[in-house]
């Protein structure tokens, strides 16, 4: 099991992403220790995953919340939102993706929204619809600026960082984590694709993990490498002997078949469902999938897709 990171400790009030970014690793660390959050050190890497600190911010619920459920009926929403602006046949200019995600978060009221291609710029408007959406929850986002072939950091046409993201919720929350996992092995030429995960703990030992994945669009080859380092690595160290479920969703850039090989070596551990063979969902004991739907969102070429879950968050 992995050290638990830098422990963020929520403290009670509700205020606005804007004003709670925390960018600095020495900064978490000092906050963490003040609220006796616990040691702040950071996930351990290793030769094949490189492991950093994402970007993250957290409030308050904006009603008083209750008690963690020990079992919840919950879903999560998955987005592709194209928002580079650099792929002309889904990017369509306006923030029609955003307009459209927000739309969806009205409609669904997901408790968990996991994020592909997503402007870091556009995150505190999701994540304030998704605040409004839960409001009784604590919530949380995480985001992971990606990196070109060369090193760069690539940023939108509109401006600011385009990466992968998590906003997650959850009643009676008390703290979180987040990481960034670069996976070993790459397309030449293709954007460094990762892992964005976060663990949300809640009262009553209860809690649970979420990543958001995208995988290689230029190389099944190295797709089915990535998924694999995700299911058999990535997720159980992070899960570890923690009594959490963990689950990842995101554009897997491979078809049933492409899945299901990734998925064979640990299917004792995990189960996994999509609803349009692009999206996927990937869960542990703890997490019991449900229904998949897929829903249009002008301004993006790729369907979102709800996944109706039941969480036992104390597996």
């Amino acid at each position: 099991m992995p050290s638990p990171g830098l422990t963020r400790a929520l403290a009670g009030a509700s205020r606005s992403s804007r004003n709670i970014a925390r960018t600095s690793a020495v900064l978490l660390a000092v906050v963490s220790a003040s609220l006796g959050a616990g040691a702040a050190s950071a996930a351990p890497a290793d030769a094949a995953v490189t492991v950093a600190t994402p970007i993250t911010a957290v409030a308050g619920p904006l009603r008083p919340d209750a008690a963690t459920p020990r079992v919840e009926d919950a879903s999560a929403l998955q987005v592709n939102l194209c928002g580079s602006g650099y792929d002309k046949d889904c990017y369509e200019k306006g923030g029609a993706s955003v307009k459209g995600t927000v739309r969806l978060i009205k409609k669904l009221k997901p408790q968990v929204l996991t994020l592909n291609e997503v402007c870091r710029n556009d995150l505190d408007t999701l994540f304030d619809e998704m605040r409004a959406a839960n409001p009784g929850s604590g919530s949380t986002w995480s985001f992971s600026p990606i990196h070109g072939a060369n090193g760069a950091q690539i940023n939108c046409v509109t401006g600011g960082a385009y990466g992968t993201a998590v906003v997650a919720t959850l009643a009676g929350m008390t703290s979180y984590n987040s990481w960034t996992y670069t996976f070993s092995k790459q397309a030449r030429g293709d954007e460094r694709r990762l892992a964005n995960c976060s663990v949300i703990r809640g009262r009553q030992d209860a809690g649970y993990f979420v990543c958001s994945v995208q995988f290689s669009h230029e190389d099944a080859d190295v797709a089915a490498a990535q998924c694999g380092q995700l299911t058999g690595k990535i997720m159980g160290e992070l899960a570890g002997e923690t009594p959490y479920p963990i689950m990842s969703a995101g554009t897997f850039n491979l078809d049933g078949t492409g899945v299901a090989d990734c998925i064979d070596p640990v299917a004792d551990e995990y189960d996994y469902t999509s609803g349009d063979d692009m999206q996927w969902l990937v869960g542990s004991e703890g997490v019991t999938l449900g229904g998949a739907q897929t829903f249009e969102v002008k301004g993006t070429g790729i369907p979102a897709t709800l996944f109706d879950i039941t969480f036992d968050t104390r597996r």
